[in-house]
């Protein structure tokens, strides 16, 4: 099915570069597909597998191939740069996480290396053409990325990510800007919805929360953390201590080959049991099947009933400094992924009871304490 994959590609490839519908009276590739009943593909679908083609000739040599078109379409109107870090970032993800390639690992992929590079034209690639009766014969049309919604502030992997001999990250390999982003949930762009925030304050009433290790000023101005580390301070370094009610909203993404966000699990843990911070919250991406979530399983956890609603500011708005307004929000987006909350503390029997309102506590359900989950949607503006 692999082989026969890559050879009808490379078969439609040289009807449409060669132009070869024109030796059967056809002026085009679409009218070639539509037409001559020799091929049993809708129009469409022929472009997507042209496209799937064009792809497969940019790959350099021994690299991974697609096993199918649905491995390339998200990368379908993206450059050639860009396009090579999605698929580079999504072979090493698939990997590492022991997941199996998919067009929605891809489009994910593709938007972690697409939103490092924001004002970037779209569609400038030499396969990224949607002209169906120019000289080329045709290409597939345009398309996004499936994971439009919930961006967040970038940032390169541990060694940098700057392009050309400079590049290498922690992982050894060289990368164009954003080829291996995080998502950080309190920078400039996406934030936690304030109910989350006001569940966090009721498990840790009567205190407050003390540190946010993963944020930013603008973000601290909702959650409203004693402390907080931002993306430059680095939540993670070893000089950094945490102490008190630790809330975090990891970023996704990796670093050094590793997930961000079971690095912060990680450390999380290892401060509570080290007996240097009181108790914690995370929210977390529901990743069952990804190797760093088995670890969270052994928490007591919380999996949201709904696709949580992350907000942010509003265009227009500012952080509120010196002559400036205050901030403005409403503006919000689904996640793309589940989410759930994991706790690390004493008081298991509250967490429970105050995150069942918004979705199942294993062991203590819902069902269990008579309540309904209710959905969560970020405030109005």
């Amino acid at each position: 099915m692999w082989t026969h994959f890559l050879a009808t590609c490379a078969a439609l490839l040289v009807i449409v570069e060669q132009r070869l519908f024109t030796a059967a009276g056809f002026t085009s590739f679409k009218a070639y597909v539509r037409s001559s009943g020799r091929l049993d593909l809708g129009v469409r679908q022929a472009q997507h597998l042209v496209a799937a083609a064009r792809f497969v000739r940019l790959l350099p040599a021994g690299s991974a191939l697609p096993s199918c078109e649905r491995h390339v379409r998200p990368l379908t109107g993206h450059g050639r740069t860009w396009a090579l870090a999605a698929w580079e970032l999504t072979l090493r993800r698939s990997e590492l996480e022991r997941v199996p390639v998919c067009g929605a690992l891809v489009a994910q992929c593709l938007h972690e290396v697409s939103a490092g590079a924001a004002g970037r034209p779209r569609g400038t690639g030499p396969w990224a053409s949607d002209d169906t009766s120019g000289s080329d014969g045709g290409s597939t049309a345009r398309r996004g990325s499936a994971f439009a919604e919930g961006c967040g502030d970038v940032a390169e992997c541990g060694g940098g990510g700057g392009g050309g001999a400079d590049a290498a990250g922690a992982h050894g390999r060289t990368h164009p800007p954003g080829a291996c982003v995080v998502f950080s949930s309190g920078s400039l762009e996406w934030y936690t919805p304030e109910p989350v925030l006001q569940l966090v304050r009721e498990v840790f009433a009567p205190g407050r929360i003390d540190l946010d290790p993963c944020s930013s000023a603008s973000a601290n101005a909702r959650v409203q953390a004693g402390r907080f580390f931002d993306e430059r301070a680095d939540g993670l370094a070893p000089k950094n201590e945490w102490s008190g009610n630790v809330f975090s909203n990891p970023p996704f993404g990796m670093r050094g080959g590793r997930s961000m966000q079971g690095l912060f699990v990680e450390r999380c843990e290892a401060e509570y049991r080290g007996g240097r911070i009181t108790q914690a919250v995370l929210l977390l991406k529901s990743a069952v099947g990804y190797a760093w979530f088995s670890g969270v399983m052994q928490w007591p956890v919380c999996f949201v009933g709904t696709r949580m609603a992350f907000v942010k500011e509003e265009q227009g708005s500012s952080e509120g400094g010196a002559g400036q307004g205050p901030l403005r929000w409403g503006v919000h987006a689904r996640n793309p992924h589940g989410s759930m909350v994991a706790y690390m503390g004493p008081h298991v029997v509250r967490f429970a009871e105050v995150f069942s309102r918004i979705g199942s506590v294993p062991g203590a359900s819902s069902w269990a304490l008579g309540a309904r989950p209710a959905p969560i949607i970020a405030e109005d503006a």
